[in-house]
Parts: structure tokens; C-alpha cells; sequence
């Protein structure tokens, strides 16, 4: 049922529930319809197995996004990094996950990981093609293989939200509309939503609307770092940021 409850000049005015109007009986709203151009997936290349290898740098530190709960602005920390076998990796007893942006818009591939702390994950991967403001795909995660299931969900699904563990992907929400919208029924997308955000917390997650904080991660203007396809920036730093400081840095 659709209220109408607001005319021309009267926004903000208490109105009386029983004086809207029931448009219920009235035509439904027409389907949506999209060309398939614009779907994001047919868009974005896919990943090799080596992307997410980094090589660990001795006597480096590497900057971390410290998340917030409930904002969208976000720590710059600097702190020595999790290794294994010499490259850098995610760590859950730190809560320490590695955070990857890919390109989605024009299909160049270009890719780029950081790390967030704060997301409370024990395993398992988050992927996001809603990443403001220019929305890429980002996923956050606590293991390659997840994060590569995360980026192969997004890539042929065409977009959306989805938490994976390992070769699985636990829940999703497929956003395949620009990668920012569900063509189907308003119930359909809520259901998907809560699935989704069950599974996140699944993964250990204590975040309230996850991936709405994680959508945040991407969104530079907003201090004080973030991750974007083109690395890590910081503007009151002046901008684009290493991946890697000298150890002494604080």
C-alpha cells in the first residue's frame, strides 16, 4: 500500500493517517527494464591468482584504516604488518583484514590493496560493488581464497553484497543494475539484505550494516585515510599514500 501523505508546499506537515489516501487499488508500478550495457559486471576484468600476493618489506610498516563504528570517518594507523612466507597477509587475531578495491567502470583492472582494522571478521570475506562515491567493487577479508571467491561472485553476477568462506559464498544480495541496484520487488531485496548481514555475522563480524561500513572504506573526501583503486589517500596528508612506511613512523 502507498500513502499519499505530502502535497506541494506541506513538507514537514503532521498529517492526520486518517485523511491519506489508500493507492493500493491503483495501477502497480511498472518493471523495471535495464540494457545489459549497464550492468558492471561485463565490465570489470577478471583477477590472476598472484594479485593478492604482496611482498613484505623489512623494517616497514604498512598504513592501516582504522574503522570506526557508526561513522563514516576513519583512523590512519600505522603499524607493523601480519606475514606469512614472506608476503603480507590478513590477520584475524588482530583483527586485521586486508582490503582490495578493483576498477569497475571502464574495465582497466586496476586494483588496489590496503588493510582496515576493525571489522571484527574471524574468516571469511565481505564484497561490495556499493562503494562510494565512485563505486568500484572493494572487498574485505581474513583469507585469499575468500576474497577471491568475493571478487568472482561480483565479476559474474554483475554486481551486489555477499559473504564467502573459502570456495562459498555464504548469502548474497545481487545488485546487477550499475552494481547498485536489485530490478526485482522491494520484500525480495529486504530478504536478500538480512540474509546477508546474517552471514556477515557468521564470519564474526559485530558491526552494525557491515557492508554499509565497508561501502565507506572507498569514500576519500571523508578523513581521514581510505582505499580507492588508486591506492590508499589521505587528504590531510596530501593525498595519495605508500603502501609501505619506515618502521620508525608513527
Amino acid at each position: 500500500m502507498i500513502l499519499k501523505a505530502v502535497k506541494s508546499g506541506e513538507y514537514g506537515k503532521t498529517v492526520d493517517p486518517s485523511q491519506m489516501t489508500d493507492t493500493s487499488s491503483e495501477a502497480p508500478c511498472p518493471e523495471l527494464l535495464f540494457s545489459h550495457s549497464s550492468v558492471s559486471g561485463k565490465k570489470v576484468n577478471r583477477t590472476p591468482e598472484d594479485t593478492f600476493r604482496i611482498p613484505a618489506i623489512p623494517d616497514k610498516k604498512i598504513p592501516v584504516i582504522g574503522l570506526k563504528p557508526g561513522q563514516v570517518v576513519t583512523e590512519h594507523l600505522v603499524l607493523k604488518p601480519s606475514i606469512d612466507k614472506g608476503y603480507l597477509c590478513s590477520d584475524p587475531a588482530r583483527d586485521l583484514a586486508m582490503l582490495c578495491v578493483l576498477e569497475k567502470n571502464k574495465g582497466t583492472g586496476r586494483l588496489a590493496i590496503g588493510f582496515v582494522k576493525g571489522l571484527g571478521l574471524h574468516s571469511g570475506a565481505l564484497a561490495s560493488s556499493v562503494a562510494h562515491d565512485a563505486h568500484n567493487v572493494v572487498v574485505a577479508g581474513m583469507d585469499t581464497q575468500s576474497i577471491r571467491t568475493a571478487f568472482s561472485w561480483l565479476i559474474s553476477t554483475g554486481g551486489g553484497l555477499a559473504a564467502c568462506r573459502n570456495e562459498n559464498v555464504l548469502a548474497s544480495l545481487p545488485l546487477t543494475v550499475g552494481g547498485l541496484m536489485n530490478p526485482g520487488h522491494a520484500d525480495h531485496v529486504i530478504t536478500g539484505l538480512n540474509q546477508v548481514e546474517e552471514a556477515a555475522i557468521s564470519l564474526g563480524t559485530n558491526i552494525e550494516h557491515p557492508f554499509m561500513a565497508v561501502s565507506f572504506l572507498c569514500l576519500s573526501v571523508i578523513p581521514e585515510v581510505k582505499l580507492t583503486d588508486q591506492g590508499y589517500v589521505d587528504l590531510s596528508r596530501g593525498g595519495l599514500q605508500s603502501l609501505f612506511v619506515e618502521l620508525q613512523s608513527e
